[in-house]
């Protein structure tokens, strides 16, 4: 490996090979030195700047790492994934409703969706991943990273997986106050995270115990779900899969289950999290509805 001031963990191998990583450890270091870089412009930008910096960030990500994993496209564990998930939330939205997915990457999960609802919006801040093979149905609209172009109360369905943790800690009540405002009265908002107790869950996990990347910030169900309250969110529950069954409880159910977690050391959680342990902590899933 090259001259660096950063080095792998101990453990990088075995964290390699839990998460079918197949790049070589020179590649993750490029990587990981680009996304720090990145992050360390938008940690240290104003809300003004950042406007901007979402996009242009992730654009120079994307460009620069050419083998980041989203350029790798569809994998049958993904197409497998993909349908998971479509599935999971056509059970909460009819054939005539709005679905919006924020964050979409290269919206394959919006595109799905599309084709079982009236209207499927694929929000990010950048279209650079986005193909034009898509159904009627389907648009993307690009957002600074907050704001939404999308009317009030029109979606009956909002969905995010692996974005609230891309957001400045600053911008992540407002950007729930946009989601709370496109909702419907009566819409849910599902946001799938990572568990700030078993990370860090960015390119960060092979060099520290701290995310250093793009998860500006990592959640756990009880500080996830004060902002959701405070975003105005009257209801708000945590789904959790029991004896593989997905269940919606209180938060602070949730967050009980990680309090014993807490209490160990950082190094130790991360073991825990590699070895599939905790499944219910691994990972923050939250319904807020409007």
């Amino acid at each position: 490996m090259v001259e660096t001031a950063y080095q792998l963990r101990p453990d990088a191998d075995r964290i390699r090979k839990a998460r079918g990583e197949t790049r070589s450890p020179d590649r993750l270091l490029a990587h990981f030195e680009v996304e720090v870089r990145l992050a360390r412009q938008l940690a240290q930008s104003s809300r003004e700047q950042r406007s901007m910096l979402y996009s242009d960030v992730y654009r120079q990500l994307f460009e620069k790492v050419e083998d980041h994993p989203q350029h790798r496209g569809s994998s049958e564990n993904r197409l497998k994934r993909i349908q998971s998930q479509s599935a999971s939330l056509l059970k909460d939205i009819g054939p005539d409703g709005t679905y919006v997915e924020i964050g979409c990457g290269d919206a394959a999960l919006t595109k799905v969706m599309a084709s079982h609802v009236r209207s499927a919006l694929g929000v990010d801040v950048t279209p650079v991943l986005v193909s034009d093979d898509a159904p009627a149905s389907f648009r993307f609209v690009q957002s600074d990273g907050i704001t939404l172009d999308i009317p009030t109360n029109s979606a009956d369905l909002v969905y995010s997986n692996q974005l609230m943790e891309h957001l400045h800690a600053e911008d992540a009540m407002a950007q729930l106050q946009e989601i709370y405002r496109i909702l419907k009265p009566g819409g849910r908002y599902v946001c799938c995270t990572p568990n700030r107790l078993t990370g860090p869950h960015d390119i960060s996990v092979y060099f520290g115990y701290e995310p250093m990347g793009f998860h500006m910030r990592e959640y756990d169900h009880r500080s996830l779900g004060k902002i959701f309250g405070a975003a105005g969110f009257n209801r708000v529950k945590a789904a959790v899969s029991v004896k593989g069954r997905s269940l919606t409880v209180p938060v602070f159910l949730a967050g009980l289950a990680e309090t014993s977690l807490e209490l160990l050391p950082r190094k130790l959680r991360s073991r825990i999290a590699l070895s599939g342990s905790f499944a219910n902590v691994a990972g923050v899933n939250m319904i807020g509805i409007k």
